[in-house]
């Protein structure tokens, strides 16, 4: 006795009606049973699928199983793809954002080289004569001059990589461009 019986005969009548598979069914013990018509011409009874623990397919109803898989699959696939897209995205930002880090400590460091040749000069020249708490208002001064003049700058750098704004990408460029701070 089986669980699944094939058909797939081309007969032109129906070879297993519902009379016989209830007869297998009282011997089973009314176990479970599938029968599944692969034929173009049906070789089951359509009434066999009325008897309680009898299950009844034919080559139409495995086509539109097929189909609704293929339309899930297709409809999960399409999430997939968004999911990747967002996923690679985000990674160009977050790679993006590498050249942050880098492109303020070299914009910092040119700023601070030309503080330090300017009052190197002018310690150096007219404001020789100086005293040590006069040179440290200076430095302590253009220090400060220098950390106002950045603050945008930097703060718009980092505000647009924080908001993983595809723009962050263009003011890192345009700062090392700007301030001559491209790699040689």
């Amino acid at each position: 006795m089986c669980d699944l019986v094939i058909g797939c005969a081309g007969a032109p009548d129906i070879l297993i009606d519902a009379s016989m598979v209830e007869k297998v069914l009282r011997e089973r013990k009314y176990k479970a049973m599938f029968f599944l018509d692969i034929g173009d011409r049906r070789n089951f009874d359509p009434l066999i699928n009325d008897l309680d623990n009898v299950y009844l397919y034919n080559i139409d109803d495995l086509k539109s199983v097929a189909e609704e898989n293929l339309q899930e699959r297709a409809n999960e696939a399409e999430k997939a793809e968004e999911i990747v897209r967002e996923e690679v995205q985000s990674f160009v930002r977050w790679l993006a954002s590498l050249e942050q880090v880098p492109t303020i400590t070299a914009l910092r460091q040119r700023f601070e080289e030309i503080r330090q040749r300017e009052i190197e000069k002018s310690l150096g020249g007219d404001l020789k004569g100086l005293s040590e708490e006069q040179r440290a208002a200076v430095e302590e001064m253009t220090t400060a001059m220098v950390n106002k003049m950045l603050h945008g700058p930097i703060s718009q750098l980092k505000k647009n990589s924080a908001d993983q704004n595809d723009d962050g990408t263009l003011y890192i460029a345009a700062l090392r461009k700007l301030f001559n701070l491209e790699k040689q």
